[in-house]
């Protein structure tokens, strides 16, 4: 998952929403996908949605769950991603689209709002999702310039140093 070779957002085309769930428990967001996919500005968004849902989802595009590596793919060809878990410590499909460059649009639940750590917006309720779309693609430079997201090697030496109480580097020699 990176951000080389991605679709480059262009306010002259539709904005292109994703969002991904492997589980098609409705504590994945279901409901709130399903309200998105009704109400959603079809003459300014595609909305795609990649994976398993609780809800049927008419009018968005549907993938069945992909390998990570066609998956970062998809990921790189949309402009945002929307992400409803509710109570979800450290989602790995959001850390996932972040490293893709995308800014998000997330429920404000779990771990969510300090994984995105500004790169995005949180909603409360699924009426606030159409504002706070309009505000991601007004300040889209903005938003897509605070994705952070920590290299697998910087989280692994973190949690060492946590484990062992000192300072671990990955492939040192000591």
């Amino acid at each position: 998952f990176h951000r080389q070779g991605r679709i480059p957002f262009d306010r002259d085309r539709k904005t292109r929403i994703v969002s991904t769930s492997w589980s098609s428990n409705a504590r994945k967001g279901g409901p709130i996908y399903r309200w998105l996919d009704e109400h959603l500005d079809r003459q300014r968004f595609d909305y795609t949605f990649v994976g398993n849902c609780s809800e049927p989802l008419p009018h968005a595009r549907r993938i069945a769950p992909l390998r990570p590596r066609a998956l970062a793919h998809v990921l790189r060809q949309h402009d945002l991603y929307v992400i409803a878990s509710a109570f979800d410590p450290c989602s790995n499909a959001l850390i996932e689209a972040l490293a893709c460059g995308l800014p998000v649009l997330y429920l404000d639940s779990g771990g969510h709002p300090e994984l995105v750590n500004g790169a995005g917006l949180g909603f409360e309720s699924a009426d606030e999702i159409p504002q706070m779309l309009d505000a991601l693609v007004e300040n889209y430079d903005r938003f897509q310039g605070r994705i952070r997201v920590n290299s697998l090697s910087n989280v692994a030496e973190t949690y060492l140093r946590i484990l062992v109480g000192r300072p671990v580097h990955i492939g040192s020699s000591s």
